[in-house]
């Protein structure tokens, strides 16, 4: 009875440590890799954020340069505003945002030229030089690999992030935010800085979470951008369960849930590919997809099973033989007066015990 009641007490007591530590290990999971998300995440967020506010203080100080001019010296103004200082002050700009590859000031074709403007590209050797602006006028609006910068901000009439695409002008695949300039509801310029996508794609490419896990970026309509393994996975079913993801994700964006940790969830694809799922929109709609395996985190779940079970026998051996040696001792007393009991009994007085 005594080895029954430490075995059901070390076992009730494993049991509760190893549930109670897998809640533990779900919760610093969940925290593990949305740390591990956001990392990234925010690297890239910066990158944006950077182009952004570089592209706001050049729209300031053209603006600036045209506030008190009118309407019909605008065409004077800016040829003025296309001098060495401001080709001086975009270069400097571009060299101070990392991984920036060309930035621009376009100016309306209607009141100066169809190549009005200044158009800085960066070099292999990270210096940047003055290149000759597109001719706006030689290419259709449905242009994207041409004048996808001009026409597509016009059409918004606000700052925006351009969907990717390959500019044919530098030979480059791009992302570029873009803010188009009015005065008096006259367009002035476009004014628009772009990031080298294809340095972006090969760094996250080269991101390698566990054994086979890593991150896939998507456009802003879950159309895969990058060419790793993981994009291979992202069937119409998993990409609806990623629009769902989103979904309530900014549903609690709205309870005012921002400080809670995004849950993560999780996909089996096959049985080679298992994985918990996290996802991020950047500043300019792309998604990113963190696929983290399975078999990481169970090797540690596994790992500590193990470890328990064997902590659980030894404990489990040293306590039943701890209560046998203490029965065996409590007892022994007892049977010898028991003994010498039966023997009184049964009418023999000349017996002797002694015992501690």
């Amino acid at each position: 009875l005594l080895a029954f009641s430490v075995f059901l007490t070390s076992f009730l007591t494993t049991s509760f440590g190893f549930f109670l530590s897998q809640s533990i290990l779900k919760q610093d999971t969940n925290e593990l890799i949305n740390l591990s998300c956001d990392l990234i995440y925010h690297d890239l967020n910066s990158e944006m954020e950077s182009i952004e506010q570089t592209v706001k203080v050049i729209s300031s100080y053209v603006m600036n340069q045209l506030t008190s001019v009118d309407k019909s010296e605008l065409k004077n103004a800016i040829s003025y505003q296309t001098n060495e200082k401001l080709a001086n002050f975009l270069e400097n700009a571009a060299l101070s945002t990392e991984n920036s590859i060309s930035i621009y000031v376009r100016y309306n074709p209607e009141i100066y030229s169809p190549t009005a403007g200044i158009f800085y590209v960066r070099n292999e050797d990270n210096t940047f030089s003055l290149t000759e602006p597109t001719d706006i006028s030689l290419y259709s609006p449905d242009d994207r690999e041409h004048v996808a910068w001009w026409y597509e901000p016009l059409a918004a009439k606000k700052p925006i992030w351009l969907k990717p695409y390959n500019n044919q002008n530098i030979n480059n695949e791009l992302i570029s935010y873009i803010i188009p300039l009015y005065k008096d509801d006259i367009l002035i310029c476009i004014i628009g800085m772009d990031l080298n996508l294809e340095k972006l794609k090969s760094e996250i490419e080269t991101i390698q979470i566990g054994t086979c896990g890593g991150i896939a970026l998507l456009d802003d309509e879950y159309k895969t951008i990058t060419n790793s393994p993981l994009t291979n996975l992202l069937t119409p079913e998993f990409v609806e369960t990623l629009k769902q993801y989103e979904i309530q994700t900014k549903e609690n964006d709205v309870n005012n849930l921002m400080n809670s940790i995004p849950k993560i969830f999780s996909k089996k694809f096959d049985k080679e590919n298992n994985f918990f799922i996290s996802c991020r929109t950047l500043r300019n709609g792309m998604n990113l997809i963190f696929f983290t395996p399975k078999d990481r985190i169970y090797n540690i779940r596994n790992s500590f099973f193990i470890r328990s079970l064997i902590v659980f026998l030894i404990c489990l051996l040293i306590s039943i033989g701890l209560s046998h040696k203490i029965t065996h001792t409590l007892t022994k007393s007892i049977i010898k007066l028991n003994h010498c009991a039966k023997e009184i009994s049964n009418g023999n007085y000349d017996v002797s015990i002694s015992f501690d």
